[in-house]
């Protein structure tokens, strides 16, 4: 409901009174510990915000006399000041992850006056629920009445200038024309890509846009993209907020559920882990982390398995080097390089994962700059590597090549092996048919290689891997140097009289 005059005229006045000029609008972040008794404050973030001059509209050098705090996790605190222009919070039930989002929006309402945001929900009904969460925090800094907030619209207007506008993705297209500075995606898992590209690209009133996010973690859309933001380091920073972690709530209905639940659904809803909930056979079948996983310290001070990857390339290629990788294109998802090290007498370990978005250069650099020198490593990639285009249509620079020019030696087989025989190779090596596995992994990257291992699953036909996870590049990069070099072999049966075998 609009005001009237005197409305408007008692409002103005309000305004104009000289004991109303100046506002105590600051809020410290307190990062809480979990103790046996409950939960305490281990430390304080800055002061964020001041006392706002309402007639000058700028916040003064005056101190304020009333800081409420805001109690938070570690994690939430780094989600809350994170300067990365894109950022993204998976957390199971409970986690903190939507309080985490609505904390983040309070303190860039106070540290960045004036700017306007929009706050992105899947559908109204979860608009409301943020709405509820972030109007808590900052009713007392809204202007009077329905001039501050108009709730049949979903908007909120602030004494310092601003505007926040809560929006539903149920139709992407109405997302357009909302001019703003930064944007929160409520439940990120179910806004598709599709809406958050045209939700980006409303942020052109700033110099320094950001966009953040939270949602339960699950296989498909949200996990690429999720991957996306992990691989792109330089603009993105990803966040988890396990349902464990969250110090302000009791955790006894995580102990009953750990009981009852579905060991998959439990990993996903509690420990905010990216886990394959359908039933298809995974393609790493017979992947164990008590019989995969290594100590690659311990296995370099093994005299009897030293490491012979310079022999072994020696051997094979008439040139040593200390690394192999297998390496997979991408230009939307990032480019990703799967480090081998190879130990007597034929144990290969995948002892680093390297990441980087946009044209294989990027990759190139990242390696090089964690001190992979490039007459040092080998890198397997795929064929048609070799002739994709990277800049343009008649560019004679191929994936492959822009590696070459980088200083990188890459081989490939003359033509893209079938899915399922370099799939079997890797098999042969993680299963053999006689003796201990022959291939592994270290502990330094034990996250990102039992993930993929743990959620990679057979396509509907059971044909090829499922591309709908995200994991197929890392299994690429992972598989590629292995099928090059030990290409499964058929085993030759010997003919016993009487007996025919197909």
């Amino acid at each position: 409901m609009a005001l009237g005059i005197s409305g408007k005229i008692k409002s103005l006045k309000a305004q104009l009174d000289p004991t109303n000029r100046y506002i105590d609008a600051a809020i410290r972040l307190a990062v809480c510990g979990k103790t046996t008794a409950g939960y305490e404050r281990i430390r304080h973030s800055d002061v964020i915000g001041g006392v706002w001059d309402s007639w000058q509209q700028c916040f003064t050098d005056l101190e304020p006399k009333n800081v409420p705090i805001r109690e938070v996790t570690e994690a939430q605190l780094d989600y809350c000041l994170s300067d990365r222009p894109r950022i993204t919070g998976a957390g199971g039930r409970g986690g903190g992850k939507s309080e985490a989002m609505a904390q983040r929006i309070e303190c860039l309402l106070l540290s960045k006056p004036g700017e306007h945001g929009l706050v992105v929900s899947p559908d109204y009904k979860h608009t409301e629920i943020v709405w509820t969460k972030v109007l808590k925090r900052v009713h007392r800094w809204t202007l009077p009445g329905t001039q501050g907030i108009h709730r049949t619209d979903h908007l909120l207007r602030f004494v310092f200038g601003s505007t926040i506008r809560f929006l539903s993705a149920d139709n992407p297209d109405s997302l357009r024309g909302w001019d703003a500075h930064w944007a929160g995606i409520d439940e990120e898992k179910d806004v598709p890509d599709a809406a958050i590209d045209i939700v980006m690209l409303c942020l052109r009133l700033s110099a320094q846009p950001l966009i953040f996010g939270a949602g339960t973690p699950e296989i498909g859309e949200y996990s690429e993209r999720y991957n996306r933001l992990e691989g792109d380091k330089k603009n993105c920073a990803v966040y988890k907020f396990p349902s464990r972690d969250n110090v302000f709530i009791p955790h006894a209905i995580f102990d009953l559920a750990k009981s009852q639940m579905d060991e998959r659904r439990y990993r996903q809803e509690v420990l905010a882990e990216f886990v394959q909930l359908e039933d298809r056979p995974l393609v790493a079948d017979g992947f164990d982390r008590k019989i995969h996983l290594l100590d690659v310290h311990k296995l370099k001070e093994d005299r009897a398995r030293p490491d012979i990857t310079r022999q072994y390339t020696a051997r094979k290629l008439r040139r040593a080097y200390r690394y192999v990788a297998g390496v997979d294109y991408n230009y939307h998802t990032p480019n990703v390089a799967w480090i081998y090290k190879i130990f007597a007498p034929n144990l290969w370990v995948v002892v680093d994962i390297v990441k980087a978005k946009g044209l294989p250069t990027a990759l190139a650099k990242v390696l090089i700059d964690k001190g992979y020198s490039p007459s040092e490593m080998l890198i397997v990639d795929d064929a048609s590597g070799e002739y994709n285009n990277q800049r343009h249509r008649k560019s004679p620079h191929s994936s492959a090549r822009l590696m070459r020019e980088c200083g990188f030696t890459c081989v490939h087989p003359s033509k893209n092996p079938v899915v399922k025989d370099r799939i079997n190779a890797f098999l042969a090596k993680l299963v053999p048919a006689e003796g201990p596995p022959t291939w592994g992994y270290s502990r330094a990257i034990r996250k990102e290689v039992e993930e993929v291992m743990d959620n990679l699953i057979w396509n509907k036909r059971g044909d090829k891997p499922d591309f709908n996870g995200g994991y197929q590049h890392d299994f690429d990069g992972c598989s590629y140097p292995i099928h090059f070099f030990e290409p499964a072999v058929r085993v030759e049966i010997p003919q016993v009289k009487g007996i025919k075998f197909a």
